[in-house]
């Protein structure tokens, strides 16, 4: 069995396959990152957020607060950010044993965001190394999510890979007098991660048998956690309208709605109005009662368009960045992103991208299939037209 594992300090989800199946047929997994202390136990995912939204003394913590803490002190006891890494971790294995039952792991990839990369890397190294026997081969972390993300199959469908095919498929005789796809020595392709925390875009050049990323350039001047906050403030100010009085200023509550938030974010939104139902709401009565307010999205979309402007931008600068001082020309981008926040900046890049470019997008399982693709070509395993493929930017 193999594993691919998209780490980021918002969720982490992993995709596995069992050995000779088809990639299409692979699952997906995930876990918030979100831990919570009840009783003295630490507990992640939704078991954790379910026990904070029906237990009092609980208290409720996202990876990346952990971080700045640098670890938590309850009850006069340190815990450390390794400990509350390793129980995500183990959950998401646990998840993973539970619905694949003896099958052995091949291999393990794990891709870690491009901010904070070192940092990451040596923790979760240290919770693999405890595993031990339990892993035959050792993981491989991607140090930049948007390399991960060529290994997603569709996007076999670039120009290139049609151009290597038709020349390998040239008997050998007409190969050897004609010269290999220029496209497939000058071609630089873009890869674009919208992450919780920032803009992560790698220019990677190809030639027939490797890939190369050439430079890596982060930002967090526009990142997916502004966009949620929005979204949420929004939210929040529509919930105020309604005459049932909902206590917005509880913790639960606001947890609950941010949850919602991030689900919708996922989605693609058609129409004028999304109706947002949470059952069990708490009012300033003492009450609870249904919330089922109607958000209107054209209003929205409006309060967005700044913020979406700014991202393509954002991605826009980075370009000029990234592809500066490159000989090849930049062929495709490929932008990993909510397929919500997708809907609203697919119109703005023409505007902002007047150079004619073929930009693909990809939701967001699209890293960890990449990874689970990777950790394929590592046992070995044939994974199509990238069989043939190796990252440089790889520490072993």
């Amino acid at each position: 069995m193999n594993i691919g594992i998209d780490f980021n300090t918002k969720t982490t989800k992993a995709a596995i396959l069992s050995n000779g199946s088809n990639v299409e047929d692979c699952k997906i997994f995930e876990v918030k990152n979100i831990l919570v202390i009840a009783n003295g136990n630490i507990l992640a995912g939704e078991e954790g957020f379910n026990k904070f939204l029906t237990e009092k003394n609980s208290a409720i913590y996202e990876l990346d607060q952990i971080v700045e803490l640098n670890g938590l002190i309850i009850n006069k006891q340190q815990i450390s950010t390794e400990k509350c890494l390793s129980v995500i971790f183990t959950l998401l294995l646990n998840k993973i044993k539970a619905s694949v039952s003896n099958s052995e792991i091949s291999s393990i990839v794990v891709s870690i965001p491009y901010g904070k990369f070192y940092y990451w890397n040596y923790l979760i190294d240290k919770f693999f190394s405890k595993m031990g026997s339990h892993i035959r081969r050792s993981h491989i972390r991607i140090k930049s999510q948007a390399a991960a993300f060529f290994y997603q199959p569709n996007i076999r469908s670039l120009c290139w890979h049609e151009a290597k095919k038709k020349y390998n498929e040239l008997p050998w005789q007409k190969r050897f007098l004609s010269k290999a796809p220029k496209r497939l020595r000058e071609a630089g392709y873009l890869f674009v991660s919208i992450l919780q925390d920032g803009i992560n875009i790698s220019f990677l050049e190809f030639d027939e048998f490797c890939i190369e990323i050439k430079s890596t350039h982060y930002t967090n001047t526009v990142t997916r956690r502004k966009i949620e906050k929005s979204v949420l403030d929004y939210f929040v100010s529509e919930i105020y309208k309604d005459s049932r009085n909902f206590a917005l200023d509880d913790p639960k509550t606001t947890l609950r709605i941010l949850d919602a938030v991030n689900e919708f974010l996922k989605m693609p939104q058609a129409g004028n109005t999304f109706k947002l139902n949470l059952p069990y709401v708490l009012c300033k009565d003492g009450e609870y009662r249904s919330l089922d307010t109607k958000i209107d999205l054209n209003t929205l979309r409006e309060v967005l368009a700044p913020t979406f402007n700014s991202l393509v931008e954002a991605i826009k600068q980075l370009t000029l960045k990234a592809h500066r001082g490159m000989q090849s020309f930049l062929e495709n981008q490929v932008i990993v992103c909510d397929l919500f926040i997708q809907q609203n900046i697919k119109e703005i890049f023409p505007e902002k991208f007047t150079e004619s470019k073929v930009v693909f997008f990809g939701n967001e399982k699209s890293i960890a299939t990449g990874a689970l693709n990777f950790s394929r070509m590592l046992t070995g395993e044939t994974t199509g037209e990238a069989e043939d493929l190796l990252s440089l930017d790889v520490i072993p």
